[in-house]
Formats: structure tokens, sequence, C-alpha cells
């Protein structure tokens, strides 16, 4: 009987990236047939996928409908052809390859049913002897995944798991996906589609089943999105593997080298983000290079209370990396926010009334300079408004138990009301002369005076 006990997907990176459509079950049967070639294989034999076994990962009910399931997946794949990328020169050929030769049903001795399958010679450079680039990960990460797209996406982002970021041309990653239909018209057309039925969907399964999770952002060209950045993390939350062997590095690209920072705030927090919550280190130093230092560290603060209070639902990496990139404010920033904009406002109103004290004390210099001289041109200009206004304020005099009749010309000039009010009138009877001086510092008061007023009542 076939040694079944292996749990180890191994392919390499170029069978990662190939590029074909394949059904869920024939996806769960290939991956279920990798996983029982040895590491030792020099060459490929006959692989067995029982039917118990399905029954046994998927809980399926029923034999008879796992047969069904079984043989129906793995005799869909004989034949097909899948698109795998290599370097020719200086650029990228995608060639076509066959991935299964043959699928045959068989029973052994105990009655046990299975299918037999065979692997295609060619694809013997992607699955035996894989020294260095390849990927490896557990089976049982993508047992409950529903979506054959959302198997796939586990993979291309498994890959770049320690890199911590992967970035895909939307085009390009509906094509490795295999996004059309058997007349070859494309599947999702329109982004929102896509988006919805397959980026949305793999994130929440990845997240809910998988070891790893992500959080992506749309790269624009003019109005359509053309690419999509994944930033990918340990999901503690679902450690479905947690005896899986580790995962090679997928390349030393650029990428790959900047999984660290030197900058301080990096080497001040990665103890806590990197080391304890589990984001990926290119994904940390993106942020810190990419935000601001106070935006990083109120995402920070904001997940360790949300983290206190049980209101991490999913992955604590997952949310921080959110809470940085959309702003999360939680009732404590709220309120240190509005304590912020409070203090804010009010120096920027005092520095208004300032200003605007500081422009009528400009204008009354000038107002009262030009009274001097209206009044150096001749004295009864003042007398009269001093006439004036003994009649208009007679009562304030007599508030201030002065006597009508013996005020001199010195106590008008001594009473700084008694002062403004002699002013005022001689502007009243002269209008014109200050028309001038009023024409230009009106304006720029009442604007200044709108402005405060608005400011108080925001």
């Amino acid at each position: 009987m076939q040694k079944r006990e292996n749990k180890i997907v191994r392919k390499s990176n170029e069978l990662v990236e190939a590029r074909y459509k394949f059904s869920i079950w024939s996806m769960r049967v290939l991956l279920k047939v990798i996983s029982l070639i040895d590491t030792d294989d020099e060459d490929f034999k006959p692989y067995n996928v029982y039917v118990g076994d399905l029954v046994r990962d998927y809980n399926l009910k029923a034999f008879g409908d796992a047969y069904s399931l079984l043989k129906e997946g793995a005799e869909d794949m004989v034949g097909k052809t899948m698109e795998i990328p290599s370097v020719v020169g200086d650029h990228v050929e995608f060639g076509k390859v066959t991935m299964i030769s043959s699928a045959l049903p068989k029973m052994d001795d105990t009655k046990n049913r299975y299918i037999q399958l065979r692997f295609d010679p060619e694809i013997k450079p992607h699955l035996l002897k894989l020294k260095s680039k390849f990927l490896q990960y557990d089976i049982r990460n993508v047992l409950k995944l529903q979506s054959v797209h959302s198997v796939r996406i586990y993979e291309l982002l498994k890959q770049y798991e320690k890199i911590g970021r992967r970035r895909f041309d939307v085009q390009e990653l509906k094509d490795t996906l295999g996004l059309y239909d058997e007349d070859g018209k494309p599947q999702y057309p329109l982004y929102a589609n896509f988006k919805q039925r397959v980026i949305d969907k793999a994130q929440k399964d990845l997240e809910m089943h998988t070891d790893i999770a992500f959080t992506y952002e749309e790269i624009k060209k003019g109005k359509a999105v053309s690419e999509l950045i994944f930033h990918i993390f340990p999901n503690k939350n679902n450690r479905t593997a947690e005896n899986a062997p580790p995962q090679p590095a997928a390349s030393t690209t650029a990428a790959s080298r900047q999984t660290t920072s030197t900058h301080p705030l990096f080497e001040e927090l990665q103890p806590l983000v990197v080391k304890s919550w589990g984001v990926a280190p290119g994904v940390f130093a993106d942020l810190v290079e990419q935000r601001s230092e106070q935006e990083i560290r109120q995402a920070v603060e904001v997940t360790k209370r949300a983290k206190k209070a049980v209101k991490v639902r999913s992955s604590i990496a997952g949310y921080f990396v959110e809470a940085v990139k959309k702003g999360y404010a939680d009732a404590e920033v709220k309120i240190e926010k509005l304590k912020k904009e409070k203090a804010a406002r009010d120096l920027e109103i005092k520095n208004l009334e300032e200003k605007l004290l500081d422009l009528e004390d400009i204008m009354l210099g000038q107002i009262n300079e030009k009274v001097r001289a209206l009044i150096e041109a001749d004295e009864n200009i003042r007398e009269q408004a001093i006439e004036r206004v003994r009649v208009e304020m007679a009562g304030y005099l007599k508030i201030r138990n002065l006597d009508l009749d013996n005020l001199t010309t010195e106590d008008f000039r001594q009473d700084t009301v008694l002062r403004a009010a002699v002013i005022n009138n001689i502007r009243e009877a002269h209008r014109t002369e200050f028309a001038a001086i009023e024409k230009s510092f009106s304006p720029e008061i009442e604007k200044l005076k709108k402005e405060i007023y608005r400011r108080k009542n925001i």
C-alpha cells in the first residue's frame, strides 16, 4: 500500500508561478499526489490516492461521493497543460507542459479503492530532488480552502512569506490564476468583481484557515487599478502546521534584502511588532519608511489597547498593519486628538486676536494723529466736541460724580472714556477727514473678526 503519512507539498517556484486552470478537486488531488513524493525519489513512480484519504482530509460523509470527486478531479487533469515560466536569454518565456499523464482507477487486496496517477516526465525538474528555489508547506493549510483561487494565492504568497511583500501586475495575476472560461473569454473583466470574488475571498480564507494572512494595496494607473502589493505575515491565530519544515527563501532579490531596517523606530519597536506580534520584518520596514512616526506610534498604542480589550478577532499582525494604513483611532486617541485640536484652535484664535489688536492700535494711532492735526488747525473743533459729549454723556458724568459745569479740557483728556468719546465725536463730525484711514483698515479688521468668530464656533 502507498505510504500516506507525508503532509508536505514541495514544488519549484516555476511550478508555483505556472499559468493553469484546474477545478478545486483537481487541485486537491494534485496536491495530495505531490505530497506523496518522497524527497529521495530519483524518478517518478505510480502514486496512489486513496478514497479514504480524501474522506479523512475533507470530512466527507459518503465514500461514493468521495470516489466520484477523486476520479473526476484526477481524470480532469490528464492531458491538460500548464504554462511554466523559464528564463530564455535575458527574458522569461512560458512553455507548455503536461502535469498528469494518466489516472487509473484501482482497488487493493483489502478492497480499498484508489486512483493511480502518473506524472509526465517533463515535470521532473519541478518536483524531484529540489535543492533550492522551491516552495514547501504543510498540506493541512489548504485542506479547508473551498476556492482554487485561494489555494493558488496561498502558494504565491507563501513563497514570499519571509520577504513579507509581493507585487503583482493585475493582468499577470489573472493570467497566473487562469481566470478565463472554456472559450478563452476572461472571467471578472471588471476589477471590482475580481477584487470581491478572488482577492477579498482569498484574504478571508487565508486568515481563517491557513498559517499566513495578508493585506494589500491598490496601485492605480490613471483611474484603473493596475498593480497590487500584498503584505504577508504569519497568521498566529491559526497555526495549522506548527511542525512544518522551514520554508526556503524564494530568491535573493532586492526585496529580500530589504527585510530589515536601520531606522531607529524600526530598531525600537521591532521586539514588539515583529517578534511578539508576528509582523514580517519587510512589511514593518516598509511601514516605517513610508509612514510618519506619529502614525506608527498611534497604531502601536491602538493595537496594544485593542489586544488588551480582546477586540482583535483575527491576526494581531494584520490588525497592526491595517491600523497603520487606515489610521485606526480608539477612544483614547480620539480624546487626545480633540485636546490637540482644541489647543491648536485656541492658539490660532489667540494669534488672530493679537493681530486684530495690533491692527486696531495702528488704526487708532493714525486717527489720533488726524484728530491732533484738526485741533491744531482749529481749536474750536475740540471745544465743540467736548460740549456735545457733556450733553450726550450726562448720565456717565453723574455716575462718576463729576461737576458738569466745572469740567476742564484736561479732565476730558485724562478720563479714557471721555477722551475716546471726544475723539469719536470729532470723527463723526468730520467723517470725510477720516474716510481714507477707515477704508485702508476696515476690510482687514472685519475679516479678522469674522475669522475669530468662525473659529470660536467650530
